[in-house]
């Protein structure tokens, strides 16, 4: 034991005199110190920079939500006079893909500096629900957040108030274990709540419960262990006479045991033990009974990584196994104590370090199988002012977000308590080699099956949102299609540090070729984890190739609820996708209809189903009153009623009896001249579409514009929107045309599941006129933006894009 740590020890003894001589030691060394840097290392603030106190509390809960795109926060206006203020904090939600962008939640009478009030993120999703605790009443309490999440669009309600304050949260969310508040804050403010005096002040050790088992479903509470069970359970003579109490309880991964610090003092002295207990009470265990146990984590749920001052082998960290003796010392020269965690996979432990001579506190990680101490990287380290000292200090609390991929701390470097977040794999990367190349080295590797990539078809438009919006820092998507693409996508998918392969095209009489090719692209490019094919009817030859040379995961997307147009073709793939089922690990589809198409009736119950939104970048089809003067203008439109098209120009889209529809129409209003038909797209019946308007003779009043990139502006222009398809899996133009506010007429024959908001489903017949006066109906229709109702269906490209990519990660 080094000099500092010893006079520490004694000075134990006598805490008012301890803080003086700490603080005048502190001063004096920092009075003598080199002037450095207030903060080292790649930190990110994440918490508003406007004068109030931002934190979010204890190291074993993460801010982050399962998308790791909004993180939780608590705000005050003092956490530096009083350990458990008097003043309500308020509890608020952080976006962080939207540029930090805060939402107030709710609000709490009991919190401390120390570990807030609970806040956390309810499993098994942490997505929609949140709990905290509070005081209500004269009783405390936890309080259940129901959060419906579309983008900027957040509503929050009150779901549940349980009887019971919560300490530690089951990870599936179905219980929870809590202690008497009152109590902790009695022997240690900083730990507890002011709100309620303690019942048992007078009694050192109680004869009642310390420990409460409660259903977070139907709040029932149940005592688990009392005082005196610890006290009596292999007991010491220094509890003789001693003051008891538990405190930082935490439940195992598996929800089945639990342990806890079991702490006596006696004439000063403070004395700690681990036990470790079954969560009703039952098989308590003496895991570590030292003198000295402080921050502990679950590695999994037989083995504990705790800080321990161990009579064989001093202070340290130790991982020691549940319900035996054995342990073993990490990290052999780190005697310093902190706040460990494992990563979400366990193959890496974050701690950080109390503030050193110079008020410098670091953030430390190292892999999980290194016991060595040179195996520990610095990730950050911060100036701790001595305004925040002693019980109102601010600790980092290190905590992982859900990839794993960042840790996030409280911080007062710049004299207010922030929240912050280091960026975990650039900082490893930059410390060992300095070389970013090996994050895209290391990402994992897909490859989308295409037709082709052609701005005109819907599969390319879904294709490439997707790839516009997914995290490219760690999946590279590469692309397989046919030799008809557009010059100008493929330049976008390379330049995002992407490939595009050619394939030949698939046909029967092309099998053998076909076979030897993808024997060959496989055996030359090993290294995919994941092949994602939009190309159904060949999945069942490439599936297996790709397993044989390395390929773990093989999905199958089906995008519509038809074979083909053609019946011989439609037989031909009919027969190539009777293998599919079995071929694929995951079957993909645009939505229910579509998957039950490909895969059968029971898509949605089968555990293979995944149903992958058409999603959209819905700020780019917002509806916008200045676009669309502006391109009705460009168009030479005044005051004309505009019905629009969007689509390939081929038989499964039907813009023929659109054409008869728009020539019937012409024919019963007074002022034909009024109207306009707008269809946008490209495609091998152009020429017989223009053929049939110029027999019908409306030819002046139909638009033919082509392929456009610019759909979004010609959606504005548009009064109704059409689509009498034969065949849809989930049209992606007709949730961009709702997007935009149109009202929208649909063909009976698409699924119902695009109908979000103003549509109208009809069914296809030789009486145009059902179209007609369906279409003359929509004229005093009201136009608003409908981008949120999108959102709240789940049609928003940016976070659909988030729930894609976890699930390649995942695999």
């Amino acid at each position: 034991m080094n000099i500092e740590q010893s006079v520490n020890s004694h000075l134990n003894k006598y805490p008012r005199l301890k803080k003086i001589v700490k603080r005048c030691y502190q001063r004096s060394i920092c009075a003598f110190s080199p002037s450095r840097a207030k903060a080292v290392g790649d930190i990110t603030p994440v918490s508003p920079n406007d004068g109030y106190e931002y934190f979010f509390g204890y190291y074993d809960k993460s801010p982050w939500d399962a998308t790791d795109c909004y993180m939780l926060c608590m705000k005050a206006r003092d956490t530096w006079s009083d350990v458990s203020p008097r003043e309500k904090a308020q509890i608020i939600l952080i976006d962080t893909a939207q540029r930090n962008k805060v939402t107030h939640l709710a609000e709490t009478s009991s919190w401390n500096v120390q570990q807030g009030c609970m806040l956390q993120w309810l499993g098994p999703d942490y997505r929609s629900r949140v709990i905290f605790n509070d005081c209500r009443d004269g009783r405390y309490c936890s309080v259940i957040l129901k959060l419906d999440i579309y983008g900027s669009n957040i509503s929050v309600r009150e779901e549940n108030v349980l009887p019971a304050p919560v300490y530690s949260v089951a990870s599936d969310g179905s219980f929870a274990l809590t202690l008497d508040f009152s109590r902790l804050y009695r022997l240690r403010p900083g730990y507890g709540y002011y709100n309620i005096p303690e019942n048992t002040a007078s009694e050192k050790i109680p004869d009642a419960p310390c420990i409460w088992y409660m259903s977070l479903k139907n709040g029932e509470i149940k005592p688990v262990l009392k005082y005196t069970d610890f006290a009596h359970f292999e007991p010491r003579k220094e509890m003789e006479g001693a003051e008891h109490k538990v405190n930082h309880i935490m439940i195992s991964p598996n929800g089945k045991r639990f342990m806890v610090l079991h702490r006596w003092f006696q004439n000063s002295r403070k004395y700690t033990r681990l036990i470790t207990c079954n969560v009703d009470g039952t098989e308590m265990f003496n895991l570590s009974d030292d003198d000295m146990t402080s921050h502990c984590c679950w590695k999994n749920d037989e083995e504990i990584l705790a800080f321990a001052n161990k009579r064989a082998g001093g202070c340290g960290y130790y991982l020691m196994k549940d319900k035996t003796h054995v342990y073993e010392h990490f990290w052999s020269g780190i005697d310093y104590d902190g706040h460990p965690s494992y990563s979400p996979d366990g193959s890496k432990i974050v701690f950080d370090r109390y503030p050193d001579r110079s008020r410098m506190a670091s953030v430390m990680v190292s892999s999980a199988e290194n016991r060595e101490i040179d195996g520990v990287h610095t990730l950050a380290r911060v100036f701790a002012p001595f305004k925040y000292d002693n019980d109102t200090r601010c600790d980092l609390h290190p905590r992982w977000n859900r990839k794993g991929d960042k840790i996030c701390f409280d911080s007062v470097y710049d004299g207010h308590r922030r929240l912050c977040f280091v960026n975990l794999y650039d900082r490893e990367e930059k410390a060992d080699c300095d070389n970013q190349s090996l994050i895209m080295e290391s990402r994992t590797k897909i490859l989308y099956i295409v037709d082709s990539l052609k701005q005109r078809f819907g599969v390319t438009s879904v294709v490439m949102n997707y790839f516009r919006n997914i995290d490219k820092k760690y999946l590279q998507i590469d692309f397989l299609v046919f030799n008809d693409s557009e010059r100008e996508i493929i330049d976008e998918i390379r330049n995002a540090g992407s490939d595009v392969f050619f394939m030949p095209k698939p046909c029967v009489k092309n099998i053998p070729y076909i076979i030897k090719f993808y024997k060959t692209f496989f055996e030359i490019h090993n290294d995919y984890k994941i092949v994602h094919s939009h190309i159904n009817q060949i999945d069942s030859v490439i599936f297996p190739i790709a397993k044989k040379y390395g390929v773990k995961h093989c999905i199958s997307h089906s995008h519509n609820t038809k074979y083909s147009d053609y019946m011989l073709r439609a037989i031909r793939n009919w027969i190539m996708c009777l293998p599919l089922k079995k071929a694929a690990d995951t079957w993909a589809a645009c939505g229910v209809k579509a998957g039950e198409f490909l895969f059968g009736k029971n898509f949605m119950k089968s555990p293979k189903h995944l149903v992958i939104n058409n999603a959209i970048d819905i700020d780019r089809f917002r509806y916008n009153a200045e676009t669309r003067a502006s391109k009705r203008k460009e168009l030479g439109f005044t005051s004309e009623f505009v019905i629009g098209n969007v689509g390939s120009l081929k038989l499964q889209k039907n813009q023929k009896y659109l054409l008869l529809v728009f020539a019937r129409l012409l024919d019963v209003v007074e002022r034909p001249e009024d109207y306009r038909l707008v269809i946008v797209g490209d495609g091998d019946l152009k020429d017989e579409l223009l053929k049939i308007t110029t027999n019908l003779k409306i030819s002046k009043y139909v638009i033919f514009t082509g392929a456009r990139k610019d759909v979004n502006k010609f959606l504005q222009a548009m009064d109704v929107f059409v689509l009498p398809s034969l065949y849809e899996g989930l049209p992606v133009i007709g949730i961009e045309a709702q997007a935009s506010g149109l009202p929208c007429l649909f063909s009976d024959n698409i699924t119902r599941e695009v109908d979000i908001c103003n549509t109208q489903f009809i069914a296809l017949s030789e009486n145009k006129d059902i179209w007609v006066n369906a279409i003359i109906n929509t004229q005093n229709f009201e136009r608003k933006d409908c981008t949120d109702i999108i959102r709240e269906n789940g049609f928003s490209i940016k976070y659909e894009a988030i729930k894609l990519s976890k699930f390649y990660e995942c695999i």
